[in-house]
Parts: structure tokens; sequence; C-alpha cells
């Protein structure tokens, strides 16, 4: 008898550990997809702005180009971080597909590539010809959308 009620404590013990570390792994989970979706609303609120002034739907500024650009930079290689675990995939609000995880090669990949174009949109002087700006502009929203294609969910 006291061997089995030392079991059944023994097995309560276990579970509630278990219940209490998939909690906690949850609650990890929907940080990890804050961080990230607030690291990429950051990178987007940078962005748009410099399409819109290569569009001409805006004045282009030479100064709040270079100082979006320099932003993205400094921001992008963050974005990778909100990438650690795969039970981010099953969390409500996220827009990552969980073949992320299935192919983290190529995942780090894109993201390197997106990493490298945000550093070169950064280094192109804002006064450059229009033409070299909208070259590393473009190069940098292609990087996205190559990663967004495989990788993001649809709106």
């Amino acid at each position: 008898m006291r061997r089995t009620a030392v079991s059944l404590v023994a097995a309560a013990g276990i579970l509630m550990a278990g219940t209490a570390g998939a909690a906690e792994d949850a609650d990890k989970a929907e940080k990890m997809v804050k961080y990230r979706n607030s690291v990429f609303t950051v990178m987007a609120h940078n962005i748009h702005p410099l399409g819109a002034m290569l569009k001409g739907e805006m004045p282009y500024d030479p100064r709040t180009f270079a100082e979006k650009a320099d932003r993205i930079a400094a921001v992008a290689p963050m974005a990778l971080e909100g990438f650690g675990m795969k039970a981010t995939a099953d969390v409500k609000g996220t827009a990552a597909k969980a073949k992320i995880w299935d192919n983290m090669g190529d995942f780090k990949k894109k993201m390197r590539a997106m990493q490298k174009a945000a550093g070169a949109l950064a280094a192109v002087e804002p006064g450059d010809s229009p033409a070299s700006v909208k070259k590393a502009t473009k190069a940098l929203a292609d990087t996205c959308e190559d990663c967004h294609d495989e990788y993001k969910k649809e709106d």
C-alpha cells in the first residue's frame, strides 16, 4: 500500500512537472512569435517608405532614406532569433510555415541573403544615382519575397 501511494505521488509529480514544462514551452513559443513579429514590423515600417519614395508616392529625402536603411540593416540580424523553436509554428498569429524547421539550412541561407542585402542598402549613399539606390532597395525586397514565397503563410 505504501509503495502504491509513493508511486502515485511520484507519478503525479512527474505529470505536474511535464505540464509545467509544456506551459513554459508554450509561453516561450508565444514570446518568440511576438519577438519575430516585432522585428518584421520594424523592418516593414522602415522599408515601405523607401519603396514609396522610389515610386514617387512620397518626396525623396536622402536623409530619411539613409536613416531607414540603417535601421533595417541594424534590425535584420535579429530576425532569425525568432525562429529558434519549431513549436512557434503552431502559435496563433504566426505567419511562419512549419516547413521552415524542416528546411532550416535553406531558411538560414535566405535570412543571411536578406541581412546581406540590408547591409548593402545601408551602404548605398542616398545621394548616389537613383539607379543604384533603386537597385539596392529592389535587391532587399527580392530577398524578402524569395523567403515569403517559400516560408510565409498566405494572409
